[in-house]
């Protein structure tokens, strides 16, 4: 008997050889298909085919037959772009911007299009007839020549067009998903990328010039771009059908290609508001609904809005907010986020549609509905700003700050204050108490850290704004940084019974334990002006917040409640001068302390304390305060003296000193020997003419009756 081993090893090299063999016939079949090239990428090839810098210039005697080979080229190369994205790709080439421009020669449009369309031989016939009754000027042969290149580029463009559009509404409506959702993502890719080559395209009002031929730009004549993407709306009713489709990533897909096809945005609400508002509804085709809300507003005011037609933009935010501000209480809160989203881009669009004032006259009567919206989703809004994600309750309350300054601009309007009984004249100088100009828009994180430090840095240059508290890191997250307070728009009333409510909110809000929370609260608060006036108790328990931005909007805030409670308020504002506190946090509480005037006068001693104890900023903003609290504050000036004397203290501040010394008038008569001193020995020039200034307003003849 012969061993196990060797009775197998035939049979294992009789099989091994049939393995062998068949793997050999195999490879002769598949090799080949391995080894064949990848169909041509046809993209640069139809780039260099229209570049002005390759299209053809022919001489007159042979433009017929070099233009249609031309023709031919370009015909075979948009035939060979194998799919539909080289066929977007091709479309979107910068290289067709000038294509639908009218060129300078003096032949007919049509004529040229149908010499265009014409078979070889009568193309060629055509040209060369076209360019024989145009060979006595140079100039015309040149446009002729660009017009025929032109209107070759054109028909090839529009034929790739159609075929994006029939390939496109094919797998639109064909059985594979991966085909419909793929096409879906194709049209979002074409319509973006357009979009942002609309914005980066230069373009001149009245003329381009190209290859040494001027080629006029009517304004009437819009980019190919425009035409382009209103071509692709077509296939909104091919995308409407997918977001009924039984497949979840289908629908997606469908919902944010409608966004992305510059509809009006309210038939996109049209369609998303059953979805948004079923809680049965698949959670993800909700978030997607939401993100497109935002989206489709962000697309319709690409690249800009137009103030001088503000009705359409004022419609869609009509539309959009109610849907938006109504899925602010859904369960999961990424849908709650975009949502959030989508309002706080209804309320820059507003906010932006209000900022001319001469806009706000002519239009005002188109903005009333969009304020009896903006009156109804308060409620819904403000539940916001009580969700348990702290990020989305600064998100809600930066909503309703930026829609009460929006609502206060239409309804109120600059009045200089006209100071109370008992107070001293306003500087003639200085308008203190005026609003100059409108707030900015809420920002996001990063850049209300980069405004804060901004804004921190340019209080050198103007002590009358309040600083922000000073700081090695900004968080990145910290709310919006208001405006300082004579920047703010007058607080008008908003005639909304539901504002309380709101305020309501903020007062809990100033609880958190979050400080952004905290923050933003005391933001929204700030733009109620005497509306507020509920949480005036809450503010000044935020004076001692452990946060000194806290600290320091809180003070601002209450100072633009002035007079209101000022036995609660000034007593906390007065805490706030202790030298250990933040420098801009005492700069703050001094500026506030100014706008409560006489009803700040038990602050008085605490002030001329303190008017040596900080920086520059700090002592005008003392001597400010004083100006502001009137003749109860004459008790201070010989601490008003001393500043001016001491000529270690900056210009600016002395300055101040004397004017602060001159603005009390007589009663400042007991510093004149100080004013006399430095008017004569101050080696300043705008010093001693401040003190002289001072003393002719100190040292009055007394007036006597003849």
């Amino acid at each position: 008997m012969l061993p196990i081993r060797l009775v197998l090893w035939p049979r294992f090299a009789e099989t091994l050889s049939m393995v062998l063999t068949l793997l050999l016939l195999l490879g002769s079949i598949v090799a080949p298909l391995g080894a064949a090239p990848l169909p041509p990428v046809g993209v640069e090839d139809f780039r260099e085919l229209i570049d002005p810098a390759y299209t053809p210039k022919p001489e007159p005697a042979a433009a017929g037959p070099l233009l249609v080979e031309y023709r031919r080229k370009l015909r075979r190369a948009a035939e060979n772009l194998p799919s539909l994205g080289e066929v977007s790709r091709v479309l979107l080439m910068s290289e067709w911007s000038l294509i639908e421009l009218d060129s300078a020669s003096s032949v007919p449009l049509d004529r040229l299009r149908k010499i265009v369309q014409a078979k070889d031989d009568d193309f060629i016939r055509e040209v060369q007839k076209l360019m024989a009754d145009q060979s006595e000027d140079r100039f015309s042969l040149n446009s002729l020549s660009q017009a025929l290149v032109a209107e070759i580029q054109r028909e090839v463009r529009l034929q790739l067009l159609d075929r994006l559009i029939d390939r496109t509404r094919f797998y639109l409506s064909q059985g594979r998903v991966a085909d419909r959702i793929a096409a879906a993502n194709l049209i979002s890719d074409t319509m973006s990328t357009s979009r942002r080559q609309d914005i980066s395209q230069f373009r001149t009002e009245s003329g381009a010039i190209l290859s040494g031929v001027m080629i006029t730009t009517p304004k009437d004549i819009t980019p190919s771009s425009h035409y382009l993407r209103r071509r692709l709306r077509a296939l909104s009713s091919d995308l409407e059908k997918l977001v009924a489709d039984s497949d979840i990533l289908v629908q997606i897909a469908g919902i944010r290609a409608l966004s992305d096809l510059e509809k009006e945005p309210g038939e996109l609400v049209t369609l998303l508001k059953p979805v948004l508002a079923s809680s049965q509804s698949n959670v993800l085709i909700r978030r997607a609904a939401a993100e497109a809300l935002e989206h489709s507003l962000d697309v319709y005011t690409t690249p800009q809005v137009d103030k001088t037609r503000p009705q359409p933009y004022l419609k869609a935010v009509e539309q959009v907010l109610p849907v938006a501000a109504a899925s602010l209480t859904d369960s999961d809160p990424l849908v709650r986020r975009a949502s959030l989203e989508a309002c706080q881009r209804t309320a820059l669009i507003l906010d932006e549609l209000t900022n001319d004032p001469l806009l706000r006259e002519r239009y005002y009567p188109a903005f009333r509905p969009t304020l009896a919206v903006v009156d109804a989703v308060l409620p819904k809004i403000n539940a916001g700003s009580r969700d348990s994600i702290p990020e989305l309750r600064v998100g809600a309350c930066q909503v309703l700050e930026t829609f009460a300054l929006t609502v206060q601009r239409l309804r109120s309007s600059k009045k200089e204050r006209v100071p109370e009984p008992g107070k001293l004249s306003p500087s003639p100088n200085k308008e203190r108490n005026q609003y100059k100009r409108q707030a900015s828009p809420p920002l996001s994180g990063v850049d209300r850290a980069n405004r804060a430090s901004q804004h921190f840095g340019a209080n050198e240059a103007n002590s009358r704004n309040t600083p922000m508290p000073s700081s090695s890191v900004l968080v990145p997250t910290v709310a919006s940084v208001a405006q300082p307070l004579d920047e703010l728009p007058p607080p008008g009333l908003v005639e909304d019974s539901g504002i309380q409510s709101v305020v309501q909110a903020m007062i809990a809000n100033l609880k958190h334990a979050d400080y952004r929370v905290r923050l933003a609260a005391v933001y929204t608060l700030e733009t109620f002006g005497e509306q507020a006036e509920a949480a005036i108790p809450a503010l000044v328990a935020a004076l001692r917040d452990s946060n000194k931005f806290v600290r320091w909007n809180s003070a601002r805030t209450l100072g633009r409640l002035s007079p209101r409670r000022a036995d609660e308020v000034v007593p906390g504002l007065m805490r706030l001068l202790d030298d250990h506190e933040d420098p801009s946090v005492r700069i703050a509480a001094a500026s506030a302390l100014e706008r409560y005037g006489e009803h700040a006068k038990k602050a008085v001693p605490l002030l001329a304390h303190v008017i040596n104890r900080g920086d520059k900023e700090y002592i005008l903003a003392i001597l400010h305060a004083l100006q502001g609290i009137g003749t109860d504050a004459a008790t201070a000036l010989p601490n008003v003296a001393w500043v001016l004397s001491d000529r270690t203290q900056p210009p600016s501040v002395r300055i101040e000193a004397a004017q602060t010394l001159g603005r009390f008038g007589p009663l400042a008569r007991d510093q004149l020997p100080i004013l006399r001193d430095v008017m004569n020995t101050d080696p300043d020039e705008d010093i001693r003419n401040a003190a002289s200034a001072a003393v002719l307003a100190v040292d009055r003849p007394s007036t006597r009756t003849r």
